[in-house]
């Protein structure tokens, strides 16, 4: 009997190192990650950017330090610095854009609106930014499947100059004829750092299905590998349907003009399922940031707050908040990233799109979809298991 339980230790002890090199091939990202401090570099930018550069308005010399602040980190990471200028409605704008070469020449786009409205903007979007600086520089030296174009883009606000999103409809135009079949998707970062819940959107419904849900599927697989709760949009919110938000950011016209996948991170907060939460004006769209009762005044709203879009406000409100959406946010676009295959893991998305590992789809019969979707699936129980064990 003895000798049958040494036995079974040992097969035991076997099955468990097997299991664990097995779930190191799954997702190595978060096993390294352990060591590692994501969010140290964003929480370090964020203040910069906020104390530094506030009110980062159109035509200010504000902006214009930002966003050669912007190129000059850039530059220092080993990035040349493409810089973008244009005219429209009497402002100037310029968009910084950073090339990581890869594998294939498709590429991920990975943006942040720079420029703000009259306040510190540190939720919007100086967190963003952070985000986007950290990442460029972490992936700076790491293999990647395909190319990164790390977006800073100017004029996404509205408000003084009625031309929202300037800055990506420029360089989506601009760039069209020479990007645009090579886009694989496009990653948006914008007021991630203050919100109650981290929170993922994308896909788009045309003719009543859900499609070009790629970029979020790949989001919510890698935020599952990582350990991290992102959450969607609620199906009660009537603005948008569940999981979209084809506005709102810059992520507009890399969905409505070129047509690609788009994923938008954002930390906020939605009505709840009775329809209750903000107040009577934030409400209407069922969309806030914040049921903490120190904004009941705003209705839950952070951002183009002066009193509440700053820094060291922010940090009064919630302790800790940012460091942790920033460093949450941090993980799983770095975990996407060093992760391709997580694309394919929702089996409602086409498992031959762009898949680098399977070559041309052309030579892929119905059985070997079938053998990624279901390997797909083994992978998920596994660390959804492991998330579970996390907790």
């Amino acid at each position: 009997m003895k000798t049958i339980i040494n036995y079974c230790q040992i097969g035991i002890l076997i099955s468990t190192l097997w299991i664990g090199s097995f779930v190191s091939s799954l997702y190595p990202a978060k096993l390294t990650a352990a060591a590692d401090s994501y969010g140290d570099l964003a929480y370090q930018y964020i203040q910069e950017i906020s104390n530094q550069y506030p009110a980062r308005i159109a035509n200010s010399s504000q902006k214009t330090a930002a966003g050669n602040w912007i190129s000059d980190k850039l530059q220092s990471y080993g990035y040349p610095v493409e810089e973008l200028g244009f005219d429209q409605n009497g402002y100037h704008f310029i968009n910084y854009i950073a090339t990581k070469p890869g594998k294939s020449d498709e590429i991920v786009y990975i943006g942040a609106h720079y420029d703000s409205v009259n306040t510190s903007g540190t939720d919007d979007n100086a967190s963003g930014v952070a985000v986007a600086l950290e990442i460029a520089k972490r992936i700076q030296s790491i293999n990647t499947e395909f190319t990164i174009k790390f977006c800073f883009f100017d004029g996404e606000e509205s408000a003084l100059t009625g031309l929202g999103y300037a800055g990506s409809c420029n360089y989506t135009s601009v760039k069209k004829n020479t990007e645009a079949h090579r886009a694989l998707c496009y990653i948006n970062i914008d007021c991630v750092a203050a919100g109650d819940i981290l929170y993922a959107y994308g896909g788009i419904y045309e003719k009543g299905s859900l499609s070009k849900t790629m970029a979020y599927d790949w989001a919510m697989t890698s935020a599952t590998a990582a350990g991290i709760s992102l959450s969607t949009l609620p199906v009660n919110v009537e603005m948008y349907p569940s999981p979209t938000r084809i506005t709102g950011s810059d992520h507009h016209y890399f969905n409505s003009s070129w047509g690609i996948p788009y994923v938008y991170f954002e930390a906020s907060r939605w009505c709840e399922t009775d329809g209750s939460g903000g107040n009577s004006d934030t409400n209407k769209t069922c969309w806030y940031q914040t049921k903490d009762s120190h904004f009941e005044s705003t209705g839950g709203r952070i951002m183009h707050m002066p009193q509440y879009d700053s820094f060291s406000a922010l940090e009064q409100a919630f302790p800790g908040r940012i460091h942790k959406n920033l460093s949450d946010t941090v993980s799983i676009i770095m975990t996407m990233l060093q992760n391709p295959d997580y694309r394919f893991e929702n089996e409602c998305s086409d498992p031959t799109r762009n898949n680098h590992n399977a070559g041309s789809n052309e030579n892929m019969t119905n059985n070997d979809i079938i053998e990624i979707i279901n390997f797909a699936s083994i992978k998920n129980y596994i660390l959804r298991f492991l998330h579970v064990l996390q907790q």
